[in-house]
């Protein structure tokens, strides 16, 4: 943009904001990114109006950024003030006059004010991404030795990845902007209020294969759309088993509920850490067990009996199923939005995403600061992403080196997850339980020789409503088939305490409660 049409809309901009009543924002942020943009030259002297124009009136838009937002403008004085910065030239006072001279009402006032903050905010992000490509550049041509070929284009991806659909019809805010209420508009606040009611039904909830993390979900009964999904627990404690159960429990366990019906239904399971034939194989003896009841060898099966009986069973209900296994090492969070972005322009509608482990990603483009920062970004900016797609998203992480010295330090294990819950005890960032809607903590407790159990503990639940403490606590024990069975359709085998019988059976803690 020519530098004096650049300033001519920028100190009209900051004119015209200052008659919208009552004022709440200005554009002085981005005129003064403008002000370091516009270079001044050397023999120019502040306060000298008739030097340079260009100089004078950049000292003009400097002094109109630093006042403050309630400042009123005089418009005959700020107009002989830029008749004086213009000098000679006629043709740039006209420009002035023709912006700021003319009586606008409210719905044209606006109209300008968006209209111009659109085009300076595309111009300055435009300039930076010139300086990105100018930094890279020097240093290829120039500096090749200094350069780390190997992530050389995902370090430039990362850079350019947020200017990488901003035009001039890009509004400031809409690239990042999820959703908006009006309160002078009656439809905006009351399609606000039918969402916030649609949020309160059952629709569209995936009902988990176990009926005691179903009640911990409250009156939902299940995980919902859009809501983010953390487990935890310490090494060897059935993380990545539930992460891939409740893959299962989606797909058997419900039908598609579609946002929008012309898309195709698309659950995926991202592993960091097992290679796919592993889950398949581990979803094959899970499916097969929990249909027969009887432990099953999976040695004696054919590669492609056991591949159709997956598919079959997975896809039944009308999803289709993604799995994939990725090097974490250098994958950021921007390849993974890439991946579901392709997967949507193929007509897919992410319903679920399940990632063991997310904390694997690399954290290349997250926040960086004091130790867990980065963490708790990756987080949220995945959680964010998949909020605005309403795909409910799911993750386990490990729990913290304090949490293991309990463990080690003879706390009682039937009352671990009890103990952890709502106390931020994950590994590296302490301040991670403030980013997911959903926490579920858990720990398997070994009695004697040959019974393990399962506790499950309900941490934090973003939602209207409370959950009664009674269903904030289970316990499952892990059978001889299918780990642990699943008991939606049947009767319900969750537990009140380890050792204790079923809640189907009356839920008597175990005998040994009582010593």
């Amino acid at each position: 943009m020519d530098t004096k049409l650049l300033l001519v809309k920028s100190i009209t901009l900051l004119y015209r904001e200052s008659q919208v009543t009552p004022i709440t924002m200005n554009s002085a942020s981005i005129i003064n990114e403008i002000l370091v943009i516009i270079k001044v030259p050397e023999t120019y002297v502040s306060g000298d109006f008739a030097k340079d124009n260009v100089s004078s009136l950049r000292e003009t838009l400097r002094w109109m950024a630093s006042n403050s937002l309630t400042h009123t403008y005089d418009k005959s004085e700020l107009l002989q003030r830029l008749r004086v910065n213009c000098g000679n030239d006629d043709g740039l006072y006209e420009s002035f006059v023709q912006g700021i001279s003319k009586d606008l009402n409210d719905d044209d006032l606006k109209a300008m004010i968006v209209s111009y903050r659109k085009s300076l905010f595309t111009f300055t992000n435009q300039e930076k991404v010139k300086s990105i490509m100018k930094r890279y550049t020097n240093q290829v041509l120039f500096q090749p030795n200094t350069v780390d070929w190997r992530s050389l284009i995902s370090s430039i991806s990362e850079e350019l990845t947020p200017f990488g659909d901003l035009d001039e019809s890009t509004v400031a805010d809409s690239k990042h902007l999820v959703t908006r209420v009006n309160f002078n508009d009656f439809n905006s606040v009351r399609t606000a209020l039918s969402r916030g009611q649609e949020e309160q039904k059952s629709i569209g909830v995936f009902k988990m294969g176990l009926q005691g993390i179903n009640r911990m979900c409250g009156q939902f009964g299940g995980l919902r759309r859009g809501e983010s999904v953390l487990t935890s627990a310490l090494q060897s404690n059935y993380k990545s088993g539930l992460c891939l159960d409740m893959l299962r429990w989606a797909a058997v366990h419900n039908r598609p509920y579609m946002i929008d019906p012309e898309r195709k239904p698309l659950l995926i399971r991202m592993s960091l850490e097992n290679k796919p034939e592993q889950d398949i194989l581990a979803l094959y003896k899970s499916l097969a067990e929990n249909e027969t009841g009887l432990p099953v060898d999976v040695s004696c099966v054919t590669s492609d009996e056991a591949t159709r009986y997956v598919i079959q069973e997975l896809t039944k209900n009308g999803f289709h199923i993604d799995m994939s296994q990725y090097d974490p090492s250098e994958m950021t969070f921007y390849d993974v939005f890439a991946m579901i972005e392709g997967l949507e322009k193929d007509g897919y509608e992410i319903q679920l995403l399940n990632i063991d482990y997310l904390n694997m990603l690399s954290k290349k483009g997250c926040a960086q600061g004091p130790a867990g920062v980065d963490i708790r970004d990756l987080y949220r900016r995945m959680k964010n992403f998949c909020a605005k797609r309403q795909t409910t998203f799911i993750t386990p992480h490990q729990l913290s080196s304090q949490a293991k010295e309990m463990i080690r330090g003879g706390f009682n294990q039937a009352d671990f997850v009890k103990e952890i819950a709502n106390k931020g005890y994950y590994d590296g960032c302490k301040g991670l339980d403030q980013e997911p809607d959903l926490e579920i903590h858990q720990h398997i407790v070994q009695v004697g020789e040959d019974e393990k159990y399962l506790t499950l503990r309900r941490g934090k639940h973003r939602k209207t409503g409370e959950t009664p403490t009674r269903d904030l606590y289970c316990v499952y024990k892990f059978e001889n088939y299918a780990n642990i069975p699943d008991d939606i359709l049947g009767i319900d085998r969750s537990r009140k305490s380890v050792g204790g019988s079923t809640i189907s059976e009356g839920g008597a803690p175990a005998w040994w409660d009582g010593m």
